[in-house]
């Protein structure tokens, strides 16, 4: 089980919204031990350079400021996948949206949850009550809100997730999964082993695939949701 400051959380920033969310990261910062990384996604300078003076004000608290790309917007599992090629920090890879506030600690239950998963997710959106696949629409897309097969297979959400890294490691080697695989660009063996275990989509939200195949290689995943975290949904963007 992990203590709290050995996790670093990758919050990608878009566009000009750092203005307004960094009241949410700051609440994130505020009721937990963790540390934090800010990661630049086609951000306006001004808001890079909003960024930078938030990281400088909370030094102990954030790592860094790493842009994954300046010019063109990227997918969050893009930026993730390019996160990954420029940092390491060691036995745990999280992340978490910047729209979600902590009310208070928050992280604690989580990494008791680390000491028996491999992957923990979480961040229900508040507009959403349901977050299963509607079986009329098996087969066709699993966004970000749909967190579980109508069996109740767990697909776990792109919003809040901590990863043991070397589960993650594993099951990239094996398939080449990254987490932007988007669907049209499966590979053979994924396709047929994902319509083999009935979760073949046309097209998946970040993570999905990980998490599905992190699963089908024997790795362990739970969701669960935290009364301490608030997460608008759609904010961040």
């Amino acid at each position: 089980m992990p203590s709290e400051d050995e996790l670093v959380f990758n919050i990608v920033v878009t566009g000009d919204v750092f203005a307004h969310l960094k009241y949410f990261i700051a609440s994130l910062i505020g009721e937990s031990s963790a540390r934090f990384r800010l990661v630049v996604n086609a951000c306006t300078p001004e808001s890079v350079e909003l960024m930078h003076a938030f990281a400088a004000d909370h030094a102990d608290r954030v790592t860094d400021v790493v842009e994954v790309s300046r010019d063109t917007m990227v997918g969050h599992g893009k930026a993730l996948d390019l996160l990954m090629e420029q940092r390491h920090d060691g036995d745990w890879f999280c992340f978490v949206d910047a729209d979600i506030e902590a009310r208070s600690a928050w992280l604690a239950p989580f990494c008791q949850l680390l000491g028996r998963y491999d992957v923990v997710s979480s961040g229900k959106e508040v507009w959403t009550d349901d977050n299963v696949v509607d079986k009329a629409h098996l087969g066709f897309g699993l966004g970000g809100r749909h967190f579980y097969h109508p069996d109740g297979f767990v697909y776990g959400c792109p919003h809040l997730a901590m990863y043991r890294r070397e589960a993650l490691d594993d099951t990239q080697r094996r398939w080449g999964v990254v987490f932007g695989q988007r669907g049209d660009d499966l590979s053979d063996a994924m396709t047929a082993r994902l319509d083999e275990a009935g979760h073949l989509y046309k097209a998946y939200d970040t993570a999905k695939v990980v998490n599905i195949l992190l699963q089908l290689d024997g790795h362990t995943l739970i969701h669960e949701e935290n009364p301490e975290l608030v997460h608008i949904g759609g904010l961040s963007h």
